[in-house]
Order: C-alpha cells, then structure tokens, then sequence
C-alpha cells in the first residue's frame, strides 16, 4: 500500500452535502456520476490535493441512516485538515455558518479549532506553529 486513497461520510442527500463542503468548506468536486439504476457516485477533494477524496455516499439503509453525523464518538473528529492561516479559516467559516465546535486552542504544537458539518460530523483545523 502507498497513501489513503478515500474517506467516506454517509450523508442523508448528496446535493445538500456537496453544497455544503465546496460553497460553506471550499472543497472542489473531485466526481460527480451517475452509475447503476438511480444510484450517484460524489466525491469532493480539498484544493490541490486530488489524491484524498471525500465520498459522499448516500445512506440508504436503516443502518447507515442512523451513522449519519455519527460514524465517530462524539469526543473525536473524523478526520483534521492543515492549514496555513487558521485565523482566517475560522472567519470564513464564520461568514458561511459553519458551526464551530470549540474557541481556538493554541497549544505548544500549534492551534486548532474543531468544527462541524451540516449532519454534525465533528472535524478539526490545524495550524503548526511557526
């Protein structure tokens, strides 16, 4: 094995989510296809790195529906980002309604935020120190 390849996030409806990460978050939509009888392959990426998709995957069990917003406990994210200007991440967000889910934490390491999505998946932000 090389490198991760994709994460997926059950969601309740696809268009809703895939606005919801590229307009509110800034990712770019990696695919976006129709395959089989109804079904809709969604993946998002974040700006230049094409090499991680997100996929959106449609619940559409009784099982995965009641995992939505909550594939992870609700003490961890499910997955964090790297970013170079954590201060204007947490404005943009701001702007946009992205709930977050904690103040800036500046640790010796670096500061993070945690944040959520429209379903309630808990993410984090970080930024290392100088």
């Amino acid at each position: 094995m090389k490198q991760i390849k994709s994460i997926l996030l059950l969601v309740h409806d696809q268009q809703e989510a895939l606005h919801f990460y590229t307009e509110k978050l800034g990712f770019e939509v990696h695919t976006d296809a129709s395959f089989g009888e109804g079904n809709r392959w969604v993946t998002v990426n974040v700006p230049n790195n094409k090499d991680l998709e997100v996929i959106l995957a449609l619940a559409n069990t009784d099982d995965s529906k009641v995992k939505v917003g909550n594939q992870v406990d609700s003490e961890n994210a499910i997955m964090g980002f790297y970013t170079d200007d954590i201060e204007a991440n947490i404005a943009n967000f701001k702007a946009k309604g992205v709930v977050l889910a904690s103040e800036l934490i500046d640790e010796p390491y670096g500061k993070f935020v945690f944040f959520k999505d429209l379903y309630g998946n808990k993410f984090y932000l970080h930024q290392d120190k100088a």
